[in-house]
């Protein structure tokens, strides 16, 4: 599981000295809002972290590896977000120094949260809700030169998946598509934080290299980036495998097939076209099998166990009218009932 990192804007409410202590406090991520990365925070998603450790570090830019600048003294969701209030060490030179003065000031004005995803959901439009997180820390982050770059991200799945499609037989090649996308985004250089939208992966911690950017899915076309269906049909395959796949984790792949599964499934329905369906879905050998699809097709974990209790429901009703040899009509109205209740549910 990879450890990710979320940046909100927030306003200091204060800052005081008591004795050799810091205090500020603040707001560390705020709930029911898209941000950059197209993720939502969901009010009680830091319930269970919480209950398990209500104390965090607070850490300068999320450097793991040096020591922390202050730690959390308050700590605890409310209808906006999740509050915090800390205390930073004036005997640390970093804080006193620099840290401080310049919270005072108005130059850092974001915090960013550390966390592992322990569960979210897929929207029909791409939007990551994610469910529950594991909260590791809380850092300290200088704001971002671009004003929309809200997220500063270890996450596997980058891309928006809200534009425009190509024509289904557009021609799809990666090498002049990632040199357009370069020329679009201003990145010939480098890639900047536009770059990253149109890939399903990169790697947060090597941002600044082009080679932490795998699966483009996107092209320019006439001057307006679009989803080209064809690399879609390819990242699909090399997520299967083809092409020898791709140098990802498993749990960052499994993070993007919902993402693909969903993509197939507009394509399907914006060509008029039943025959495309995603390879990634495999046959149901559990309920969690079940559950897994219905959630990559738009589904939250509730209205997913909605339908394997309804699946279950007429399970039984099946077998109960074979062993009382009902007719063929009360069957089909079964199948009826399980398909409208499917339907109203979308």
């Amino acid at each position: 599981m990879k450890r990710e990192i979320k940046s909100f804007p927030f306003q200091v409410k204060a800052t005081a000295e008591e004795n050799n202590i810091f205090t500020f406090e603040g707001y560390a991520s705020t709930f029911n809002n898209i941000d950059h990365g197209d993720d939502v925070v969901i009010r009680g998603a830091f319930a269970n972290s919480l209950a398990k450790n209500s104390q965090v570090p607070i850490l300068w830019g999320h450097k793991l590896d040096e020591p922390p600048v202050g730690v959390s003294v308050q700590l605890y969701e409310d209808d906006k977000g999740l509050f915090i209030k800390g205390n930073l060490p004036k005997e640390d030179t970093l804080v006193s120094g620099r840290i401080i003065p310049q919270m005072k000031v108005g130059s850092i004005k974001e915090m960013s949260i550390g966390f592992f995803t322990k569960n979210f959901d897929m929207s029909k439009d791409g939007v990551r809700l994610l469910k529950e997180i594991e909260l590791v820390e809380v850092s300290l982050v200088t704001k971002a030169m671009n004003s929309q770059a809200l997220v500063s991200s270890f996450k596997s799945f980058a891309g928006t998946t809200k534009l425009s499609l190509a024509p289904k037989d557009r021609s799809w090649d990666s090498t002049q598509a990632e040199q357009r996308i370069k020329e679009y985004t201003d990145s010939i250089e480098a890639p900047n934080q536009d770059y990253r939208k149109y890939f399903m992966y990169f790697d947060g911690q090597n941002s600044n290299l082009f080679g932490s950017y795998k699966l483009l899915f996107a092209d320019i076309i006439n001057g307006e980036p679009h989803i080209i269906p064809k690399a879609i049909f390819s990242i699909a395959g090399i997520l299967n495998g083809a092409r020898g796949g791709v140098d990802i984790t498993d749990a960052d792949k499994n993070r993007i097939k919902p993402v693909i599964n969903q993509l197939y499934k507009r394509m399907a329905d914006e060509f008029s076209d039943d025959s495309i369906t995603s390879p990634l879905i495999k046959s149901f050998d559990t309920e969690r099998d079940i559950e897994q699809t219905l959630k990559s097709h738009g589904f939250s974990s509730t209205e997913a166990k909605k339908v394997i209790s309804k699946i279950k429901e007429f399970s039984n009703q099946r077998d109960a009218g074979e062993d009382n040899q009902r007719d063929a009509d009360a069957k089909q109205k079964i199948i009826a009932d399980l398909n409208k209740f499917i339907k109203n549910l979308k």
